[in-house]
């Protein structure tokens, strides 16, 4: 399971890179659902995401062109992630 999260991450980020990622994704833990974007896996497997609390449900893709956008940093270990969406 843990490798399944960490290979959908990776396709995830592969069709754009890390830092100009834009693709909302939406990740589900035992506690809580949090939409926002990835910013990749570390070298130990750590998965990386910014949460936008404040989040449209309804939003798809995030453009950084006419707003000011809080994010909070999040590291997750694969065995965390029920699953990525």
């Amino acid at each position: 399971m843990e490798e399944g999260i960490i290979n959908r991450v990776k396709t995830l980020m592969e069709s754009r890179k890390a830092s100009r990622q834009t693709r909302i994704v939406e990740i589900e833990t035992a506690t809580h659902k949090r939409r926002g974007l990835l910013r990749g896996v570390q070298s130990d497997g750590t998965i990386v995401f910014s949460w936008i609390p404040e989040l449209d449900p309804k939003a798809k893709k995030i453009e950084f062109t006419d707003m000011e956008i809080i994010t909070i940093l999040c590291e997750y270990r694969p065995e965390q992630i029920l699953s990525i969406n």
